[in-house]
């Protein structure tokens, strides 16, 4: 099993103590150890500290930041994978990004692995799903049993096999994700298409998946020097195109959708099922 150092870093940030990030370090390092290390064979070791240059050289960083736009990503500059999350919420949606970030970066360090899997709009097509393991029930968490803090769910190996879970195998780590390459209600899934190397996404909301969208431009983007990622290239993609999609939707989906987003920030401390219902086309 590989083991990677990660430092959670808040020197950023005036919202949270250093009491705070100790929980959440806690937090992060019971779900590595009790849930994702099981499953995918990687683990972490989780530090806390006050400043970048205290942390142990070859460590992998999440800096939690106020002044962060985005909610979270992670991402690859000089070799080193990093990840930022925005401090500007309440402490358990802070922990839920957090780990997020850090098991999706696990997973993928560069942000560019993918999967071959069946298309879910096009019958007999194979496309290359961009493996991020929280997006397909972004929407779900779940208490991990210190303080009030919640993690984020994620999809376990058999979700991108389609020969499906064997012997009843899980697809998600509290069974909120039933089938594979399903997506909940709330979450979403990008992938490429080969047979014209466009990326493409979609969402799902009550009314079932939407999408396929296309995100325009090149497959990769190089954001700064160091960095080239396809996963920042997409969210940022995808972050525009469905802020666009949302001003486009009727009145009572809007209301629907917003509905949706309240009611998972209220229903903290149940299942991850309770709050996410599977979304097909």
């Amino acid at each position: 099993m590989s083991t990677k150092q990660v430092a959670l870093l808040y020197h950023d940030t005036q919202r949270l103590t250093r009491a705070d990030v100790d929980l959440i370090q806690r937090a992060l390092q019971l779900q590595v150890d009790r849930d994702f290390a099981p499953a995918w064979n990687k683990s972490a070791v989780i530090g806390v500290y006050d400043a970048a240059h205290l942390a142990p050289i070859d460590s992998w960083k999440i800096f939690i930041q106020d002044k962060e736009d985005d909610v979270g990503f992670h991402c690859l500059q000089n070799q080193q994978p990093y990840a930022k999350v925005s401090a500007n919420a309440d402490l358990p949606e802070v922990c839920k990004v957090c780990s997020h970030e850090l098991l999706e970066m696990l997973i993928d360090p560069e942000g560019n692995a993918v999967k071959l899997g069946p298309s879910i709009f096009w019958p007999g097509k194979v496309v290359e799903y961009l493996m991020e393991i929280c997006d397909p029930c972004q929407e779900a968490e779940y208490q991990i049993g210190i303080a009030n803090l919640a993690v984020a769910e994620f999809v376990l190996p058999a979700y991108y096999d389609n020969n499906g879970a064997i012997g009843g195998a899980s697809y998600s780590n509290r069974d909120s994700v039933t089938g594979p390459f399903t997506v909940n209600r709330g979450g979403y899934v990008t992938w490429r298409d080969p047979d014209n190397d466009t990326w493409q996404f979609a969402h799902a909301l009550a009314n079932g998946l939407q999408g396929p969208i296309n995100l325009p431009g090149p497959p990769i983007i190089a954001f700064c020097p160091g960095i080239t990622a396809r996963r920042r290239w997409v969210d940022e993609q995808s972050r525009q195109h469905f802020k666009e999609f949302i001003e486009k939707m009727s009145p009572a989906d809007r209301e629907d959708y917003q509905s949706f987003c309240a009611e998972c920030q209220k229903g903290r401390g149940t299942k991850a099922n309770d709050s996410c219902s599977q979304a097909k086309p």
